[in-house]
């Protein structure tokens, strides 16, 4: 990771879990198997979709904005990544039009592609919603 991290915008742990327990006060873990888990205990309406394969490097700024189009408005929007549980990581902050800049920033940063088949938790504060990507290819928005 180089200067590239720097065009990446963060966010503090605490400000990402204030936005998650807006949505669901019963959050445990940051995770798409765990927030899917407290979705459906709280009754929140879960959409699940699934995409085929994780997107090649080529085309995972297009892979992104596509994903992130699934949301309702151009609002910021919070991403925690593997990268975000690193030691001194934190969640991503990008918004919905910049996405493609974000995904570019993010690969030259990491060297990996934001949905490279790891779990990614997408926090939309504004209108209140989670887009959950799963290793496994599963997908799901939250509202």
């Amino acid at each position: 990771m180089g200067d590239s991290k720097a065009k990446l915008e963060t966010i503090s742990w605490d400000e990402a879990w204030e936005h998650v327990r807006a949505i669901l006060p019963d959050a445990v873990y940051m995770t798409p198997g765990s927030l899917r888990a407290a979705a459906e205990s709280a009754g929140r309406p879960i959409t699940i979709t699934h995409h085929a394969n994780p997107p090649a490097s080529s085309d995972y700024r297009t892979a992104l904005t596509e994903l992130l189009n699934l949301c309702n408005s151009d609002e910021h929007v919070i991403a925690i990544t593997d990268h975000s549980f690193t030691p001194g990581g934190s969640p991503f902050l990008l918004h919905r039009s910049g996405s493609r800049s974000f995904a570019d920033a993010y690969f030259k940063a990491t060297g990996e592609t934001i949905l490279s088949g790891a779990d990614v938790v997408f926090i939309s504060p504004e209108s209140r919603s989670l887009l959950l990507a799963d290793h496994e290819g599963r997908v799901s928005l939250i509202r």
